[in-house]
């Protein structure tokens, strides 16, 4: 699975500059991405006054686990981001022990994987004493996870943490002076991320922008109706590599136990629900905005029932959503008949929640998928035909399928959807899975009506619906460019029937009702007076802010050249202005933020390349064609050709090199995300090969070949 190659010191520079006073120190920028339910708080190693060298276990993925990782099928809809890599690395066995002169014990290592875009940690074992801290960041300090403690104790033993930007991280162990019980850490995963879930620079979710254009938003007009019921809808990181989607429920104790369902093919264990992430409220803050930084997640689940040929998995989060996470329990339904419509609401590539609908009842069908040899029951899925908005991707399974009253009534096994093409996606019914099978392991009927009740549909709740309620809101920007709106968002809690806005002097509109989020324009800048008024069934409460609006003078202004350095590989200048960040479409499924990247396609072509460039909250995009020419490595003839017929494929294809290599040639087949999924021998002296494609989805594929230093690839279409 992996081989770790080196360890070697990583030195992290403190300097004093006599004289001057000038303090060159491990700058700890205190914004922890609270990743997860944490105490926060800073490391102890920044009390260091001098050079520390922090060992560095140097990890590296073979092509065997590669390829065995991360092809998890055709039809199905997780989406694999990540290498899983298998270590043992734990304080009696890796890095450094330091004591300060407190007494406090510092216990730091450093891990590396070369080439990943971030990294993220599952510890196998984690039990830590009173008073331990545990600490996750970049050797830079911009990025710190933490403090997790003794509250984070779950009784499987086990803790999953969110990614680190970059391909280094830092574990730091605080252990206070006195504090004889060391604890156990034990880091038994790393995920090694190719698909680049998190960019290299900020805090933001580099899953952002990965979705396809035909996706739409939920806080757009389409989800407007929707915005209570999407608070049950929640994204799942899994065993460090894979995203999927789930949705929380309600059960007819209506008592706030935390169940979450999601499909089977995503958490298939016990080991799987303890490793996974569950993110709340990873959403736009407003229609096509940015993301939100993610800060709402919980880590772990008890493992409750499951069934593998209805693709159903019912867990029990390791603790309750708190307050702030605004969660919502989704109701759901066993009935079958009256579903004149659906709605899916899903993290598509693990992108922020979009909002899929059909107009026609769904049909009763039976899920296949070629990839595997489960044997699914038949009649037990509902099929959409066809999306009238939106779509499904990877990343989606385990999404529900909601009715026309908010209902769960299915979820996302998989299909055939995706932009362009909206067709044919496959639902596990709750018909089915309430009690198709008398074992209560392998039913959810024993778990979501454990009373009795024999209720075959229940509503939605709000966990916190007792609660004292309050007014709250907030806005996306008060620095604003001109002609953009600001959008207010509402934080109220509580079971609210009732919200009046009024936004103040020079405002369009100057008022309004309903939840929002509602986008206002001002004419003039200024101070501005927002006031918002909340209705419950125990009176009102208000909430009163002053919002200290100016207009940007400087917005961005894009712009790029491009240089094709070598064969594939491409350098782009940037030449924008005014710019604070950056975020590249290079029109083959990948991003970057980085400010000039140098991006490596994998076949030839024209490609639309879009530079989006931002400064607070103005952004602007600009778009070009770039122009990738030959295909096979510059150390070979040039003028070796290679021929796919027919094409588009159907069933089968044959590939022809012009004349037969003197060695042998690796083929492979890519989807077009970067999953292999089939692969091939060419032997040596042989001029044609057969192809066989059969079973895969409808779509474009990368195939790929490599002999020595040589290498093609082609694009496939596979009708």
């Amino acid at each position: 699975m992996f081989r770790m190659e080196t360890t070697d010191l990583h030195r992290i520079h403190v300097c004093l500059k006599a004289g001057l006073f000038l303090v060159c120190s491990f700058i700890w920028i205190t914004v922890p991405v609270k990743a997860q339910i944490s105490s926060g708080g800073i490391p102890a190693s920044r009390e260091i006054k001098a050079a520390a060298e922090i060992p560095f276990v140097t990890l590296s993925v073979t092509e065997k686990s590669r390829v065995t990782q991360a092809d998890t099928g055709i039809r199905t809809k997780a989406l694999v981001f990540a290498y899983p890599i298998e270590v043992q690395i734990s304080p009696d066995r890796s890095g450094q022990w330091e004591t300060l002169p407190d007494g406090t014990r510092i216990w730091r290592v450093g891990i590396r994987s070369p080439g990943a875009y971030s990294l993220n940690l599952l510890f196998k074992r984690y039990a830590l004493p009173p008073g331990a801290r545990l600490f996750v960041y970049d050797p830079e300090g911009k990025h710190t996870l933490g403090a997790f403690t003794e509250a984070n104790n779950k009784p499987s033993g086990v803790l999953a943490v969110m990614p680190v930007p970059g391909d280094e991280l830092v574990v730091e162990y605080n252990l206070p002076a006195g504090v004889k019980d060391t604890g156990e850490l034990l880091i038994g995963q790393v995920g090694h991320d190719f698909f680049n879930i998190m960019p290299l620079l900020g805090t933001r979710d580099g899953s952002f922008g990965q979705a396809g254009d035909c996706n739409l938003d939920i806080n757009c007009a389409p989800g407007y109706d929707w915005q209570e019921i999407k608070r049950s809808v929640v994204r799942l990181l899994i065993n460090t590599n894979t995203l999927c989607s789930g949705v929380m429920l309600n059960n007819t104790a209506r008592d706030g136990i935390p169940y979450m369902l999601t499909a089977y093919h995503c958490i298939d264990s016990a080991e799987l629900a303890s490793s996974v992430l569950t993110v709340f409220n990873y959403e736009s803050s407003y229609c096509n905005g940015p993301d939100i930084i993610i800060d709402h997640s919980i880590s772990g689940a008890g493992f409750l029932a499951s069934s593998i040929p209805l693709d159903f998995t019912l867990v029990e989060l390791s603790e309750a959503p708190p307050r702030d996470y605004n969660p919502w329990f989704a109701g759901w339904s066993t009935l079958t008949k009256n579903i004149t419509n659906t709605v899916s609401i899903h993290h598509p590539s693990g992108d922020v929640k979009k909002i899929a609908w059909d107009d026609d009842p769904p049909e009763t069908s039976t899920f296949t998928d070629p990839s595997d040899t489960v044997d699914y029951v038949q009649n037990a899925f509902w099929k959409v035909r066809e999306w009238e908005g939106g779509t499904t991707e990877g990343g989606s399974s385990g999404a529900p399928l909601f009715n026309p009253f908010g209902q769960v009534v299915g979820i996302l096994s998989g299909g055939e959807a995706f932009c362009g093409r909206p067709w044919n996606d496959y639902y596990t019914k709750m018909s089915y899975d309430w009690d198709y099978y008398q074992e209560q392991e392998h039913q959810l009927k024993a778990w979501l009506d454990a009373v009795n009740t024999g209720e075959a549909s229940v509503g939605g709740l709000d966990p916190y619906v007792g609660e004292v309620r309050q007014a709250d809101f907030t806005w996306h920007a008060s620095r604003i460019c001109e002609g953009d709106p600001v959008v207010f968002t509402d934080l109220s809690s509580g079971n609210i029937l009732q919200w009046s806005w009024d936004f103040g002097q020079d405002a369009i509109p100057a008022t309004a009702s309903g939840r929002g989020p509602h986008r206002v324009h001002y004419t003039t800048v200024g101070n501005k007076t927002v006031q918002l008024t909340i209705t419950t069934e125990n009176g009102q409460d208000v909430a009163i802010k002053l919002l200290p609006l100016t207009e940007m003078d400087d917005p961005p202004v894009p712009g790029f050249s491009y240089e094709e350095e070598e064969p594939r590989k491409v350098r782009f200048t940037d030449l924008s202005d005014n710019t604070l960040s950056w975020y590249w479409d290079f029109g083959d499924f990948r991003i970057s933020t980085v400010q000039e990247p140098v991006h490596n396609y994998l076949y030839e072509g024209s490609f639309k390349v879009y530079q989006r460039v931002a400064n607070g909250s103005c952004l602007d995009t600009i778009a070009g064609t770039v122009l990738v020419t030959s295909i096979f490595h510059p150390e070979e003839d040039q003028k070796r050709q290679i021929v796919i017929f027919p094409h588009p494929a159907r069933g089968y294809c044959y590939l022809q090199f012009e004349h037969p290599p003197e060695n042998d040639w690796h083929i492979q087949l890519f989807h077009i995300g970067g999953r292999p999924v089939r692969e091939w021998i060419l032997q040596a002296g042989t001029g044609q090969l057969f192809l066989g494609l059969e079973g895969l989805a409808p779509g474009v594929y990368i195939l790929r070949g490599r002999s020595g230093q040589a290498s093609f690839a082609e694009k496939l279409t596979v009708e």
